[in-house]
């Protein structure tokens, strides 16, 4: 069985370490003392065991067990392999848990799975770049509509941005069978947009196109790139591919540039942060005034008002959530056919106690885009908040498959997950991944699953980073429909309890 360990993935059959920027290089030497020291991680693993293990009836020189050990703690998180003088060596990070299944109706083996590599910009002006981003992002939404598709989401494919890969790497790495990669070359008014279809399992090109057109045509060149990818795959997948194609109904399009240039900016300033919601908020703004159509701009924008609500941000907590609700309305009526337009109005109910309409209102977004991993993921938390935890789990591990490099609020969520179906150290395993985020709400569930778990003084250290993070931080104020949404009674008397045993204290 596969095991987890922090951000980290060891696939055994595969033999194969997965990290948090994808697939990790090691020799077979040290894959196989890895998995031996993640086999006992309570214990010091004597030399001589390791030896056993990994060289069975070889007279190896200690030299090479200790050159292997320090080219697992260059590629591992500091402390991982921690050396026992005298004794051997102990595996000393984020306790292993078994790797869950991951629960994919839409796996790759029943529906052709695709990723959309960044376009290159050929045009030797990196202020192209944002275009250039703009266009793959476009065509990963285009195929992202389809439900006979399994489309990586945009934001893993950015990390290969600077990688110089193949297109069997990059699908071996996403899991995935066809890579659209492509160029773009922009001089004045004029645009030449190169790109081809590989299928990755044995490096074969499908097909390569060059369009050579006025730039404003680019919106329909993004059509038919879409087209030609759902025609070449529709002959080896029956009929379902073409027939969807020419069912689709047309969504409002992004019709200005420099609109798209704003909304790519505003998701980039998104780093969960009040100054980072106000700057991508800014942005949105910019982009409506350019493109009053553009769906997703309202929708970012009522998440982004929903972000200071929930996270004590902003000035007035119930501004906030009347400003939410009012550009996620706008964005539904812009275009209801966008994911994010469902997405934004989901939450607003979700964090108005109505858990019933946010379910069917993310139900909505997933059937307008079953690719769309932040709607999915965000699902999976509010089926958990309706009491519905072990469906939630199946959600956001899907979201993590369909975007493999995804943020880390994404691992935030499985863990508060795993905390309210009880499953405490893979809750505590997750929480301790994470390796850049850190808020008060982490840690008060981190701190409830170490309480829950039997470790009083993890729970307590956990309670003092949230204070530091959240001086005002109370028993009441955490449980409190406003930053814990739940619909269902146990789970929330279950987060109550913990979070006592933990130490978070009530109002003085």
């Amino acid at each position: 069985m596969d095991l987890e360990f922090g951000n980290y993935r060891l696939k055994r059959t595969e033999r194969q370490l997965l990290g948090p920027n994808g697939p990790v290089e090691l020799s077979a030497r040290s894959f196989d003392i890895l998995a031996s020291l993640l086999e006992k991680p309570d214990e010091v693993i004597g030399k001589t065991e390791l030896f056993d293990a990994v060289w069975p009836g070889l007279v190896v020189e200690e030299n090479t067990l200790q050159v292997h050990i320090s080219a697992l703690r260059k590629v591992l998180d500091a402390g991982t392999i921690m050396t026992v003088h005298g004794r051997g060596y102990k595996y000393a990070g984020p306790r292993p848990v078994p790797a869950a299944p991951v629960v994919d109706d839409a796996s790759p083996q029943t529906k052709p799975s695709i990723a959309v590599l960044p376009f290159a910009n050929l045009s030797g002006d990196s202020a192209q770049e944002i275009f250039c981003e703009g266009l793959a992002l476009n065509i990963v939404a285009n195929l992202g509509r389809f439900h006979e598709l399994f489309v990586i989401d945009r934001f893993s494919t950015l990390a290969y941005r600077n990688r110089t890969v193949t297109s069997a790497e990059a699908a071996r790495e996403l899991s995935v069978r066809y890579i659209i990669e492509g160029s773009v070359q922009k001089a004045g008014d004029r645009i030449r947009v190169s790109v081809q279809l590989v299928d990755g399992a044995d490096n074969r090109q499908l097909w390569t196109e060059i369009y050579d057109r006025q730039l404003t045509d680019i919106f329909a060149v993004q059509d038919e790139i879409t087209g030609m990818i759902i025609g070449t795959l529709a002959s080896g997948y029956g009929g379902r591919l073409g027939k969807a194609w020419r069912d689709r109904s047309k969504s409002a399009g992004l019709e200005s540039f420099v609109a798209l240039d704003h909304m790519q900016r505003a998701i980039d300033a998104c780093r969960f942060n009040k100054e980072g919601e106000s700057l991508a908020r800014k942005h949105l703004t910019k982009a409506i005034e350019c493109d009053p159509t553009l769906a997703k701009a309202y929708s970012k924008m009522a998440l982004s008002h929903l972000a200071d609500a929930c996270c004590g941000w902003a000035d007035d907590y119930d501004v906030s959530m009347e400003l939410a609700r009012r550009w996620a309305i706008k964005a539904i009526a812009c275009d209801d056919g966008d994911s994010w337009s469902h997405w934004a109005l989901a939450n607003h109910h979700l964090y108005t106690a109505n858990h019933g309409v946010a379910l069917d209102a993310f139900r909505k977004g997933l059937e307008c885009n079953p690719n769309d991993a932040e709607v999915t993921t965000d699902y999976g938390l509010c089926l958990s908040y309706a009491g519905r935890g072990e469906e939630g789990i199946e959600h956001a591990r899907k979201a993590m498959r369909l975007n493999p490099y995804h943020y880390e609020w994404y691992t935030s969520q499985l863990g508060q997950i795993y905390f309210d179906t009880r499953h405490y150290d893979k809750a505590i395993a997750t929480f301790a991944s994470l390796r850049s985020l850190d808020s008060a709400v982490i840690r008060i569930y981190q701190a409830a699953s170490f309480a829950a778990a039997g470790n009083p003084q993890q729970a307590q250290k956990s309670v003092k980073r949230a204070l530091e993070l959240d001086a005002g931080a109370t028993l009441e104020k955490w449980t409190d429909p406003k930053l814990a949404p739940y619909g269902d009674a146990a789970y929330l008397e279950h987060f109550r309890k913990n979070l006592r045993k933990a130490g978070l204290r009530g109002r003085a």
